[in-house]
């Protein structure tokens, strides 16, 4: 009898993910997924069980993606460099290296209550970070948030611009 070879977790995410950019989060399912990574729809299920358990797990790549990226952002960083810095610095390199990852998850965070909160906690977990300035508009916080509405509006494709100008934008912010 023949074996199955095992599926590989992150090419499956992958299909989730372009799925989720060129259908909307409405069409993610376990038998659409399934079709676009070109595997049984029964590969899908041994490999996460149910929708929300796939949601989960490409939050969790997601989250993880982030952390690679403060860690890599933190060992070519001078001592001196802020938590906050590391963190705005992170989230870019995030988006720079997986592009279309960070696009697939911002659609997704954007569908459901549930998602928003996790969202919310984790803004409130990178805010809490840094002390709030005393005089509102000029503390580190507000480019923390700048920096993350920009990731956010380009990668939801809200906005058109070259690169060159979206780097503009961003060392307008790192020199504030």
């Amino acid at each position: 009898m023949a074996r199955h070879q095992k599926l590989n977790k992150d090419m499956l995410l992958d299909a989730a993910e372009k799925l989720i950019l060129e259908k909307g989060t409405h069409a993610l399912s376990i038998a659409n997924v399934a079709q676009m990574a070109g595997v049984s729809k029964g590969g899908i299920q041994s490999n996460f069980g149910t929708r929300d358990k796939l949601i989960s797990d490409l939050l969790e790549r997601w989250e993880a993606t982030l952390q690679e990226a403060v860690q890599q952002v933190r060992a070519a960083s001078p001592s001196s460099t802020s938590e906050v810095e590391i963190q705005v610095q992170a989230t870019r390199l995030a988006y720079e290296n997986k592009p279309k990852h960070h696009s697939a998850m911002m659609i997704l965070v954007t569908q459901s209550n549930d998602l928003r909160a996790r969202s919310r906690d984790w803004f409130d977990g990178k805010l809490a970070m840094v002390q709030t300035s005393e005089e509102p508009g000029k503390g580190p916080e507000v480019a923390l948030l700048i920096n993350q509405a920009l990731i956010a509006i380009r990668s939801l494709g809200f906005v058109s611009l070259a690169d060159k100008e979206w780097d503009q934008l961003f060392k307008t912010i790192d020199k504030s």
